[in-house]
């Protein structure tokens, strides 16, 4: 015959304020995290501001903590996703920028270019991304 889980664990025990239920360090009533495991101690809900010990449901509006973070979180992320596309777009137009500046080389200078070993990556710029007017 098997066991349940919450048989095999035995009773739930309320430790009391202060002390971490991960390591059971006793800690400052007042602390937010366990100064040992840095465990959150005291959870602030984000809409009313209510501290409480336990993180789920806030005991004084009954928002759902963990859907709201993660609701925020993938809020923050998508924010974060078109920040750096748009970033991405800014320095692409500026590499092209720069490519086609190097495409506008006269052919005149090409010979003292070579002279300093840049002709071959001018060359290389040039037939992989020819310039046009």
């Amino acid at each position: 015959m098997m066991k349940s889980p919450t048989a095999v664990r035995g009773p739930q025990v309320t430790l009391g304020p202060g002390v971490c239920p991960q390591c059971e360090h006793l800690n400052s009533p007042n602390d937010q995290f366990c100064t040992r495991c840095h465990y959150i101690l005291i959870y602030r809900c984000p809409k009313c501001w209510h501290e409480q010990r336990h993180g789920h449901i806030c005991d004084a509006c009954h928002l759902d903590m963990d859907r709201y973070w993660q609701v925020f979180g993938a809020t923050e992320q998508a924010a974060l996703i078109q920040d750096e596309a748009t970033n991405m777009e800014k320095s692409a137009a500026r590499v092209e920028g720069v490519l086609s500046m190097l495409g506008a080389i006269p052919l005149q200078l090409l010979p003292f270019l070579e002279f300093l070993g840049i002709a071959f990556l001018i060359r290389w710029l040039r037939r992989r991304f020819p310039y046009s007017e």
